[in-house]
C-alpha cells in the first residue's frame, strides 16, 4: 500500500500573549484550498472551492 504524506505547512507566533498557529495541507484535502487558524482555544477551518467546469451564462436581455 501506497504511503501518502501530507505536505503540511504550520506557522506559529506568540501574539498578546498566546500562540497564534496557522496550518495548512493536513486537512479537508478534497477542497481548492483549507486552512485551519488557532488562536488560544479557539479554532477555525476555512475552505474554498473551485468548480473547474464552470460555464458562464448571461441572464437574457429583458429590453
Amino acid at each position: 500500500m501506497k504511503n501518502l504524506m501530507f505536505d503540511e505547512k504550520i506557522m506559529e507566533l506568540e501574539l498578546a500573549g498566546r500562540t497564534l498557529k496557522v496550518s495548512t495541507g493536513k486537512i479537508s484535502r478534497q477542497s481548492s484550498g483549507a486552512i485551519v487558524i488557532q488562536y488560544g482555544d479557539t479554532v477555525v477551518l476555512s475552505t474554498a472551492n473551485r468548480n473547474f467546469n464552470f460555464v458562464h451564462s448571461c441572464p437574457p436581455n429583458l429590453n
